[in-house]
């Protein structure tokens, strides 16, 4: 950690011209929540970036590819570009070895899902019979009574068309639609591993407040 105990946090992403949408958002919520941000992507060497940074940000992507977890493609997807994938995966796993923290967002999530071996819905829409529209607005999500963040019930924007199908291993759900999609996870049996499948940056709300909050002073902590 830095000497003036401001953690460092990378963010993900699959080139310098290739940063994620609306990336200053990322910056700005990690800033203030009192850390400071610097983008990683593949070229860099992952042992290296886990020893130097404090935690890490996997940020929104498009899709991940379906033979990541034993599928062949069922529905229409748009894989991500799969250098930024591939790098993430070791990323992932060199941050996990030294137990710092790790918050994935959107895509980041479900990155996080498959590395730990879980599976997603290649579509929401064609999978899962009643399901609400995840892509475009906003919608309630409950959070379970005991978690890493809060409990109770939050609206919270949405733009995605996969989701969680299987958790991965040592993850648990903590937050759903009302359509039963899993809306967040966490690691079991690990100081902090948190998924979100909305947009926290986006917006300065008590709860994502609670979320960047969480995340940089476990990362301070380590």
């Amino acid at each position: 950690m830095t000497h003036n105990n401001v953690p460092r946090i990378c963010i993900t992403c699959a080139g310098t011209q290739s940063l994620p949408r609306s990336a200053e958002q990322y910056i700005k919520a990690i800033m203030r929540s009192g850390g400071s941000a610097s983008f990683v992507s593949p070229g860099e060497n992952a042992a290296d970036c886990a020893a130097r940074f404090d935690g890490l940000l996997i940020p929104g992507g498009r899709d991940l590819r379906p033979a990541l977890y034993g599928e062949g493609e069922t529905c229409r997807v748009d894989p991500e570009d799969a250098d930024r994938t591939d790098f993430e995966f070791c990323l992932m796993r060199e941050i996990m070895k030294r137990n710092k923290p790790v918050l994935g967002i959107c895509y980041g999530m479900q990155l996080i899902n498959v590395c730990s071996g879980g599976a997603l819905y290649q579509d929401i829409e064609q999978q899962v019979t009643g399901s609400m529209n995840h892509r475009a607005g906003d919608h309630n999500i409950m959070f379970s009574p005991k978690n890493l963040i809060c409990s109770g019930t939050y609206r919270v924007n949405s733009s995605h068309h996969q989701a969680v199908r299987v958790l991965g291993k040592g993850l648990s759900a903590c937050a759903v639609a009302g359509d039963g999609i899993v809306e967040a996870c966490c690691g079991d049996e690990y100081g902090f591993l948190v998924g979100v499948q909305w947009h926290p940056e986006r917006d300065t709300s008590e709860l994502s407040g609670r979320i960047f909050g969480s995340f940089i002073r476990a990362c301070r902590v380590g």
